[in-house]
Parts: structure tokens; C-alpha cells; sequence
């Protein structure tokens, strides 16, 4: 077998191992999914065409011009992803994917009729539209990096960035040499580019951390395990049944399952840890809080209840002590009013009430005060004058605001300034700004911001911002979030304003 098929089936194992280690590493991440999509991708049309060479089956070309298309808005999707803007982006990345599927559906059309893939291969109209296609979603991916790149602030965000950056350009130039060799007279080099691309988006993903979530330290092995049996199973079966296409369709369906049952236990052991410690992080985070809460009323209690039994003890009446029972009842009842507070905020289910704005962010202040050392930091808390009353659940609103200071005091490990503010906007509305100048966020941590369970805190649960947005839109309010990496973060909480009739 020639140098130039044993670099394909390289790559193909390359492309397989890294879909596996995404897919066990990349839980809850929004990267995930285009990265395991673009690798099989590569995967499909990489192998089709080794085959295609080796055999010379039309079936083979076939299934290559299918999924080849696909591949460039793949990669515009996951690097979209990748700088945060994929939302923003969406309409280019629709359209592409719409572009380019054109080309994929006229050469799966093959299907129903062997004359449809040699009209393909005879005429250079695909192969024209396809360069011409991957021209601007190149350049444009590769515009997105750089600016990227401008923007990053982080040692490792910035490697990941060039890396990419050296992967589109390597990938798609040598990519695009496939094509070349039908217009000029030129060898194609596609496996070549393939393979280089997908050593560096792997050192991306395991050396600089482009999934947060700790790994097992086997799962590269096992990955490149699992991907070097998948390429030999398909082999075999390619060199067995390579003229029977009903066989061979079948074979590689059963060669694909057992590929599948082979990650499906590795995936779900990482999957119930992984679910595990997200739950015992929030069940900690909840216990930590509601123990801290309810410990002053129980000391409280417990004080009282030990004065009355000294009392009896000392042979005294405890008949004029009615206020030590009365002060254990008072306990009791605020008790039974956290409870209640922590069953809501489970469920988000406000009770809303009038409420004075500032003094409940003063209360706030002052309890995290006394829960947080904040000597280091410069302290301004603007509170307006013209606030009109305000109709929202005291106990809610109170941790949502908790919430977003906490996480501006954790962006500032070495000292900061931290701004609170409430003022009165136009349109009926209150508004709660919070701002730091601590490490700020990235564009594509802005965009997972308010993800349930995200957080770029090694020990957090990644409730916070979730549960602020939740809370704001229970009482017809929203979060806007604006940072910049090295600059700081400010959170803007607005809610609508009811007043009283006059």
C-alpha cells in the first residue's frame, strides 16, 4: 500500500481517537458537539477516498463527494463557537451549511443512479463551486481567529488561537489540493493536510485545556485505541466484502456499533462521575449556605433554652422568664422562614412583596461582609435617593444580587475596586450595577455566562449567573453582562417597576 494511503489511514484514526476523547472530555461544553461532528466528518470522506483509490468502486467516490462539502462549515460552526459568536453569526453559518449542502445532496443523489456520480467526476462544475465556496468561509474563519487572537489575554488562549489558526491554513491548503489536481496538473495532498490539522486541534484540546474538565490520563491511549481498531475493523471489512456493496454496507453498520459499544461504557462511568461532582459541588454550595443561615437563630436558641435549664438547675422559678421562651419561639419561626426561602429558590417560585431596594442591598452587603475578607479592595456603593417602592421577593432578589458580588469578588484575587450602584432608568424600570476591574471574561465565556452549572472557577458550581438570569426573568427583569479580558466585568440587573396608585 503506498506512503500516501498509509498518511490517510493515519489521519483517519487521528479523527476517530479525537471524536472519542471530545466526547468523554468536553461534557456540558458548546464545543463539543461541532468538533465530534467536524472529526467524523473528516473521518467519512478521508476513508471513502483511501478506498476509492484502493478499490476504484464508484461507491466509494460517491460517499466522498458527500461528505467532503460538509466539511468547511464544520469548521466555520466550531470556530464560531470557539470565539463566542455563534450566535451572532448564525445566519452566515445557516447560510453556508445551505451552500455547501447543495454540493453534498447532488452528489448523494449518486445514489439512486451511478450515471449522477460520473456526471460529478466528468464535469468540473462541482469542483469549481466548491473552490469558490471555500474561498470567503475560509477567509472569513481565519479573519475570526486573528481578531480573536487581538483580544485574547491568556497565555494559553492565545496558543490555542495560532494553533487553529495554523490549522485552517494548513488544513484547507493542502484540503484544497484534492480538487487542484482536477482543474491543474497537481498531486493531491489532502490526507496530508487532514492529518497535520488534527494533531494540532489535539494538542489544542490536551495541552491547552480547550475543555476545562480533568481527564483521566489513559483517555488519550484509550482514544487512539479505540480509533486504530475502528480504522482496522473497516478494513477488513473493506478488503473482504469490497465488491459486494450490500454486504459491505452492512458489515460497516456493524462495525460502526461495536466501535459505538465500546466508548458507550468508558462515556457513561465519565458522564455519572462528572454528574456526580456537579451535584455534590451545588448540594455543597446550598448545605454551606443554608448552614450558615440557620446557625445564628439555632445559637440563639441554644442560648436561651441553656439560661432557662441553669435556672431550674439553681432551684430558681422560670415563671418570670416568658421572654427566653418567647425569644427559642422567635427562632423557631425564622427557622421555618429559611426553610420556606430555600425550598423557593429551588424552584425560582417568587413571592413577591413591597420592598425597599436600597436597604435590602445594604442587608446584602452587610452579610457578605461578614462571610468574606474584603480588606485589599476599594468599596463604592452608590445607592439612589429617588427610589420609588418596589414589589419583588426580598429573599430571592437578595441571593441573585449575593450572587453576581460574589462573583465579582472572586474575579479580584488581588485587590480591585468594586462598584455597587442602584439607580432609576427611563421606561419604568430599577437598575442594580454591579462592576469590577478583576480578570474579565472572553467572548466565548460571555457566551456561556448564563449556562445552568457553567463556571470558569475550578471549585464552582457554576450556578450562579443561571440562577441570577432566572431569578430577574421570574420578576420580569433581565441581565446584561459586559466584560473584557484583563479589564473587568459589570452586571447590569433591571426590574420593572410597580408603583402605587396615587
Amino acid at each position: 500500500m503506498p506512503l500516501t494511503d498509509w498518511i490517510s489511514l493515519m489521519a483517519c484514526m487521528g479523527h476517530l481517537a479525537l471524536a472519542v476523547v471530545v466526547l468523554l472530555k468536553g461534557r456540558g461544553n458548546p464545543l463539543r458537539f461541532p468538533l465530534v461532528l467536524m472529526s467524523l466528518d473528516f473521518f467519512v470522506w478521508n476513508f471513502a477516498q483511501t478506498a476509492h483509490r484502493l478499490s476504484g468502486e464508484p461507491m466509494w467516490d460517491w460517499i466522498d463527494t458527500t461528505f467532503s462539502p460538509l466539511g468547511p462549515p464544520l469548521v466555520f460552526y466550531f470556530v464560531t463557537v470557539f470565539v463566542g459568536r455563534s450566535r451572532k453569526l448564525r445566519p452566515i453559518v445557516i447560510v453556508a451549511f445551505a451552500g455547501f449542502g447543495i454540493l453534498s445532496l447532488a452528489s448523494a443523489a449518486g445514489f439512486f443512479g451511478q450515471e449522477v456520480v460520473e456526471l460529478i467526476n466528468r464535469k468540473l462544475w462541482w469542483s469549481h463551486a466548491f473552490l469558490i465556496g471555500l474561498g470567503p468561509i475560509v477567509a472569513a474563519t481565519i479573519a475570526l481567529l486573528i481578531q480573536h487572537l487581538r483580544s485574547a489575554t491568556t497565555f494559553d488562549e492565545q496558543m490555542s488561537t495560532r494553533l487553529l489558526i495554523a490549522a485552517m491554513i494548513v488544513g484547507n491548503l493542502l484540503g484544497a489540493t484534492e480538487l487542484w489536481e482536477q482543474v491543474f496538473p497537481a498531486a493531491g495532498l489532502g490526507n496530508v493536510g487532514t492529518l497535520a490539522s488534527t494533531v494540532l486541534v489535539a494538542i489544542i484540546v490536551l495541552r491547552y485545556r480547550l475543555f476545562p474538565r480533568r481527564a483521566s490520563t489513559v483517555l488519550p491511549l484509550y482514544a487512539l485505541t479505540v480509533g486504530a481498531l475502528g480504522v482496522l475493523g473497516y478494513l477488513v471489512v473493506f478488503s473482504l466484502l469490497g465488491s459486494d456493496i450490500a454486504l459491505l454496507v452492512f458489515a460497516t453498520t456493524i462495525v460502526t456499533l461495536v466501535l459505538a459499544v465500546a466508548a458507550r461504557d468508558l462515556f457513561a462511568t465519565v458522564t455519572s462521575t462528572w454528574e456526580q461532582t456537579r451535584y455534590l459541588a451545588t448540594l455543597g454550595r446550598f448545605s454551606a449556605q443554608l448552614a450558615h443561615d440557620v446557625r445564628n437563630p439555632l445559637s440563639a436558641m441554644k442560648g436561651a433554652l441553656q439560661f432557662l435549664l441553669e435556672e431550674q438547675d439553681q432551684g430558681r422559678s422560670i415563671d418570670s422568664r416568658r421572654d427566653f421562651v418567647e425569644l427559642s419561639m422567635q427562632q423557631v419561626e425564622r427557622i421555618e422562614r429559611l426553610i420556606t426561602k430555600y425550598q423557593r429558590l429551588g424552584a425560582v417560585s417568587p413571592d413577591p412583596t413591597a420592598i425597599d431596594l436600597n436597604e435590602l442591598i445594604s442587608s446584602v452587603w452587610a452579610g457578605v461582609q461578614s462571610g468574606r475578607n474584603v480588606e485589599g479592595l476599594k468599596v463604592d456603593v452608590e445607592l439612589a435617593d429617588d427610589l420609588p417602592g418596589l414589589t419583588a421577593d426580598a429573599d430571592l432578589l437578595g441571593v441573585a444580587v449575593q450572587n453576581v458580588i460574589l462573583n465579582a469578588l472572586d474575579a479580584m484575587p488581588d485587590g480591585g475596586t468594586l462598584t455597587v450602584k442602584t439607580r432609576l432608568e427611563a421606561g419604568e424600570q430599577v437598575a442594580i450595577v454591579v462592576s469590577d476591574d478583576g480578570v474579565g471574561m472572553d467572548s466565548r465565556q460571555q457566551e456561556r455566562a448564563f449556562d445552568d452549572f457553567h463556571t470558569t472557577k475550578a471549585d464552582g458550581s457554576g450556578l450562579g449567573l443561571g440562577f441570577v438570569k432566572r431569578v430577574l426573568a421570574s420578576h420580569g427583569g433581565r441581565v446584561v453582562l459586559q466584560s473584557q479580558p484583563g479589564t473587568g466585568t459589570t452586571v447590569r440587573l433591571t426590574l420593572p417597576l410597580i408603583r402605587e396608585p396615587a
